[in-house]
Formats: structure tokens, sequence, C-alpha cells
């Protein structure tokens, strides 16, 4: 029994870095991405105040980023470092510029294919991040300023001093490293690192939802004059643990866990029915004769077979003990003789064999046999 609790031990001790062997990164969640695809990309600057300069109305096909770029002058806490790229990306310069709200149509027909899974992980210093595994597959020849847009947002978002927008981008990034050429498929994984978001405001372990991911393919199609288009949109949800949960995370514990459950429930009834079954000994010397040890023998739930006697020294057995067969719940009773008397405890040995359980041995210690009084020894059992 001790063998057996000492390897379920082992297998759940071990589970957690064979898995992580594998895998280096732990996964909170993870979800496939969004097959339903955008229609329309409309991003809207903000001014010093927080506010929009028009009433923006979304639904599930338009997909909004709101750029915040006042940071420095106002001391926001929001992020403004991507809305400066992005600004100067559009050259915008003025006031005026920003004030416009951008709106795009996705290129039609599709240009981009694109499938893949956003997931929620952590490496070994526990901070989260996000990644997507993408696999990447121009419809046609795409141009050479081609980027993919890894944007997250916050469908809500408050800053310290208690300015309020919607759809405020936290982190962008931008990506290249995928082949521009024709039914040429790239499998892609693209990080927001954890320092990234961490700079970003963003702390995925306290504030797992609330998020939300886009990616934007923005480039044009090869052999035209436009640069600037939206050749592919998705967006979703950030996946969360309190909504999605991986197969690692809740399976990988739980049958760990069974397993466990079922082999200790298994080992307790063992033991249980073992205890039940082994025989009991007690023995006590007799009045009358000093040198003789009646031992009283009691079978348990299962029958069993005495197989062996033995002393420890300088006690001797004088002649060779019967070796008895008792049924279970059985009882029955043996003198044993020792050839002289010793003034040390006398340790007695009986090796008895319990069907079902195999071979066991019963320990019976016993002090001297004083002519005063009587003494009642106890039995112990060993493997």
């Amino acid at each position: 029994m001790r063998w057996l609790c000492l390897t379920i031990l082992v297998v759940l001790a071990m589970s957690g870095p064979v898995v992580n062997a594998e895998n280096p990164w732990e996964i909170h969640a993870q979800q496939p991405l969004n097959s339903n695809h955008g229609l329309v990309l409309t991003e809207v600057f903000l001014d010093a105040e927080a506010k929009a300069p028009t009433e923006i109305t979304t639904n599930d096909s338009t997909i909004q980023w709101t750029w915040w770029r006042w940071s420095e002058s106002t001391g926001s806490d929001w992020p403004d470092d991507d809305a400066v790229y992005r600004s100067s990306r559009l050259n915008l310069s003025s006031q005026e510029d920003l004030s416009d709200v951008i709106t795009r149509t996705v290129h039609t027909p599709a240009t981009v294919q694109m499938e893949g899974t956003v997931k929620v992980v952590s490496a070994e210093d526990q901070l989260r991040f996000i990644t997507f595994h993408l696999d990447v597959t121009p419809l046609v020849n795409l141009s050479q300023e081609t980027l993919l847009y890894v944007v997250l947002t916050e469908p809500r978002a408050v800053d310290h001093h208690l300015r309020t927008t919607t759809h405020l981008v936290r982190e962008m990034r931008p990506e290249v490293g995928f082949s521009l050429q024709a039914n040429n498929t790239t499998s892609m994984t693209v990080l927001l690192p954890a320092d990234h978001l961490q700079a970003a405001g963003v702390d995925l372990e306290n504030q797992p939802t609330g998020w939300r991911y886009s990616l934007a393919m923005m480039g044009g199609v090869e052999g035209t004059d436009v640069d600037d288009q939206v050749l592919m949109l998705v967006s979703d949800a950030l996946p969360s643990e309190h909504q999605t949960v991986t197969g690692q995370k809740t399976w990988g514990p739980a049958l760990l866990t069974l397993l466990a459950s079922v082999l200790l429930t298994s080992i307790l009834m063992g033991a249980h029915r073992r205890e039940g079954a082994v025989p009991t000994v007690t023995g006590a010397w007799m009045s009358d004769e000093q040198t003789v040890v009646e031992i009283r023998l009691s079978a348990g739930s299962e029958a069993f077979c005495v197989n062996s006697w033995s002393v420890d020294p300088p006690w001797q057995l004088k002649g060779r003990p019967p070796t008895p067969r008792l049924k279970p719940n059985e009882t029955t009773s043996i003198n044993v003789r020792m050839r002289e008397l010793h003034a040390v405890d006398c340790h007695l040995h009986i090796g008895v064999d319990v069907d079902e359980f195999g071979s066991w041995r019963q320990h019976l210690w016993m002090e001297p046999p004083d002519p005063k009084h009587e003494t009642g020894p106890t039995s112990n059992v060993d493997e």
C-alpha cells in the first residue's frame, strides 16, 4: 500500500512538468478566430477632452478603433504612442485632420484568407500575454506595403481622470513576415507581449474580461495604385478563462484527480478489507507452567494457516508448535513451550498465510513471567 500511495504522488507531481516540457506556455484561455469577418473599419481620433468628433454607431459588421494621443499633455493613463504612430501613418498632422472620422469598407472580393487560434497564455514569469497562431493565405498578389495590424481594444475605457470612451485602442502591433504571393500560405505566431500590455494598462490576470482583439490586413493589391485598403478584417472578444477553458487546463487535472480518487478509494477499500481479513494473535504465560505460553489465534474474514514459529534469543522453543488451519472467524488456542526461563522479554514470531492476501508475520512481545501476576501482551502485524 505504501508503494502504491507513493506511485500516485509521483504521478501527480510529474504530470505538470511533463505537460510543460511539451508546451512551455500555460494556456489560460483559447478559441478559434471569429469566422464572421467585419465589413467596415471606423477609426476615430479623440480630442483632448476625450470627445469623439461625431457620434459613431457600431454593429456586428462594423469595427471601431478609438485613438487617444493626448496623454503627455493631459496626464492621462491611457496609452497614446500607438495613436501617434497611427496618425502619422495616415498623414494626419493638424487638429482639423484629426477631427475626421475615417471609415473604410473591407475590400471585395476577398483578397486574404486567414484561419487560426487566439490564446491567453503565460510563461515562467507567470505574466499573461496574447498569442495568435495564424495561417495567412493571400488570394491575389499583394503590394509590398501590406501590413497586418494586431489590435487590442477596450470596449469601455475609463482613465484616472474619469474620462470615458468606447473601443479605446490599448495596444497595436504591425506585422510583416507573411507571403504576399497568391495562394501561398504562411503559418505564423504573433504576440502581444506581456511588457507591452502592462505598459498599456492591460492586466489579463486581474481583469481577464472586457477586451476585444482585431486583425486587420491593410495594404493593396499588386498592380493597383491604392495601398491603404482594408483587405481583411476579423474581430471578436478576447477569450477568457471565465468563458472558455482549454482541454489541458480542465481535462488534464480533472482526469488526474479522477484517477487519484479511484486509486485512493481502491487503496482504502483494500486496506479496510485486509484489516478485516488478517488474524489476531494474543498470548499469556500459563500460571501453573511458567515456561508455557498460551497462544490464542482468531481468524478474520478469511481463512488462514500457521506456517512457522520462531523466537528471539536467548529464548528457545521446546519442540515444534503445531501449525493449524482456521476457517473464517474461527478461534483456537495453542500452548507453545520454551526450553527455560530468562529475565528478558520474549519476542515470539508467527508466520501465517491468509487466503487471497498472502503471507504475513505476527509478532508477540511478552515480558518474562512473573509469578505474582499475569502479563497481557499485545499483538503486532507486519507485512
